[in-house]
């Protein structure tokens, strides 16, 4: 099967800013392929993609709007803002977009990583575990656990958890914490407080078999939302 890949040009969408309350036309763009556009990954993590300046008064606004995240090397789909119903269409659209005729779905959803997600974090981290060759199904089933034992450590029983994140290898690096045999996780806490805890390789290894073992006979489209709703429903149901 072929690469896909389409080079974008911006399209141009209106917003009213929030100062002078004027009526403002910017670019955006419907499909982020860091591929052909490696300079776009640069400025959606910086958040540099989503800052306007208002042409009448000069006042900085942030502008979000849906997209698709296209990497063709490390095979990911990812659609962000849209509803994930929305995300079948679009790949069932790409053959007769782009004159594929020997595209197969199937195949397809099998050789990407085809997500979609609602927050701009989510995005972010399900990026950093793609690239890292990571599950994202299980690492959402290894937070869980992570949280279930938080409960009962006197460190964090008392704590407002308000998220737990995947932590990349390089920010792991750079506090010291990095072996070959773990992967960090950052449970954030009311106050600005932050802990680290690990999962070790094994450990996932074995999760990970088990759970595709799970959703092996399951619809292709089940796997498109991956977050610990998802968890909930399908493997703790």
């Amino acid at each position: 099967m072929k690469n896909i890949g389409v080079k974008m040009n911006p399209e141009k969408i209106k917003y009213t800013c929030p100062a002078c309350k004027k009526e403002v036309e910017v670019e955006a763009f419907s499909n982020i392929n860091v591929t052909l556009n490696p300079e776009l990954k640069e400025k959606l993590f910086s958040g540099e993609l989503f800052v306007h300046e208002c042409p009448y008064c000069q006042a900085k606004s942030q502008v979000m709007y849906s997209f698709i995240y296209h990497d063709m090397v490390n095979k990911i789909l990812i659609s962000f803002g849209d509803e994930a119903e929305h995300v079948e269409e679009l790949i069932q659209n790409l053959q007769s977009e782009l004159s594929e005729e020997d595209f197969d779905l199937k195949q397809f959803m099998q050789e990407y990583r085809v997500r979609s997600v609602k927050n701009i974090n989510d995005l972010f981290e399900k990026i950093y575990l793609f690239e890292a060759e990571l599950d994202d199904r299980v690492i959402e089933l290894c937070k869980l656990l992570i949280l279930d034992n938080a409960k009962e450590e006197d460190l964090l029983k008392d704590e407002k958890i308000l998220d737990i994140r995947y932590l990349p290898k390089e920010i792991m690096q750079s506090k010291g914490n990095i072996t070959d045999d773990i992967i960090g996780m950052n449970i954030y806490c009311e106050g600005d407080k932050a802990f680290i805890r690990t999962i070790e390789i094994p450990f996932y290894d074995q999760t990970k078999n088990q759970i595709i073992d799970l959703v092996r006979e399951k619809n292709l489209m089940d796997d498109l939302v991956i977050d610990q709703s998802w968890v909930e429903k399908i493997l703790l149901k």
